[in-house]
């Protein structure tokens, strides 16, 4: 699903040592540097088309229509490219089962123990959980808009990966918050190349936000989109916790943003 997403043990693994190590990969960013690296380049991730399952953060629409926005802009500069779309919007919390795209098919007994894993990990969640979105950053092959997740976040997606792993299910955890929004399929010309650079320099800082659910979803991506299915939701609302079913199909793969 992501490069940035590796296994990581809850052992050792502490608030202060996360941030750091996800401050240092978000200022490895090339972003305009990247034409001395020769250029944008077709994403290497797309090559192979892979599905799995994932537990993810959702947005509201007003966070989602603002970085859809912005991608409208991106879009009309650039050739093709494989643009996450404001239903897909997401920062992964981990992922388990990647594997081929063909003959992917959602098992119910899976989807069940992850289900019941998150909601062991929702048992002891904070109030106060927030997510600063930063500055977007490109490399050769992706943009992407960095994710700070505070201490009572950062804890509760801890959670979710151990009571995943209890449950048998490890999953491969995110080094570092982010939201995906677009990967290259191509390469541009130096005088686009310098108008992308330019219209990022302008892209809008959404800042501090409170995800609005978590999500566990399948994903596939065919080298050419990228599709999010949301099988149970949790909102992040002061309320108690509440799953709601997805009934969706192949083609409705989203539930109403809360």
């Amino acid at each position: 699903m992501d490069r940035h997403i590796k296994p990581l043990k809850r052992t050792g693994l502490t608030f202060e040592r996360y941030r750091a190590t996800a401050q240092s990969s978000f200022a490895s960013f090339p972003n305009e540097q990247v034409w001395r690296q020769g250029g944008l380049t077709p994403n290497r991730q797309l090559e192979k088309p892979e599905a799995g399952y994932c537990i993810v953060l959702r947005y509201d629409q007003e966070t989602t229509g603002a970085i859809t926005h912005f991608m409208a802009k991106i879009r009309a500069i650039l050739p093709p490219i494989v643009e996450y779309h404001e239903r897909h919007l997401h920062t992964t919390i981990g992922v388990y089962g990647k594997g081929d795209l063909a003959g992917f098919l959602p098992d119910p007994p899976t989807i069940k123990c992850l289900r019941q894993s998150i909601e062991a990990g929702l048992g002891s969640c904070a109030q106060n959980l927030q997510v600063a979105l930063g500055k977007w950053l490109f490399n050769n092959e992706t943009i992407l808009i960095p994710g700070y997740p505070n201490q009572n976040l950062w804890a509760l997606t801890q959670s979710i990966g151990h009571a995943c792993a209890l449950n048998g299910l490890a999953l491969d955890m995110a080094r570092m918050a982010h939201v995906t929004t677009a990967r290259f399929i191509s390469g541009v010309s130096r005088q686009v190349f310098e108008q992308f650079v330019g219209l990022t320099k302008s892209a809008p800082v959404i800042g501090s936000v409170r995800p609005s659910s978590i999500d566990l979803a399948t994903w596939r991506c065919d080298g050419l989109t990228f599709e999010l299915a949301t099988h149970r939701r949790y909102p992040l609302g002061a309320k108690a916790f509440q799953a709601r079913t997805d009934t969706v199909g192949e083609h409705h793969n989203n539930l109403p943003q809360k």
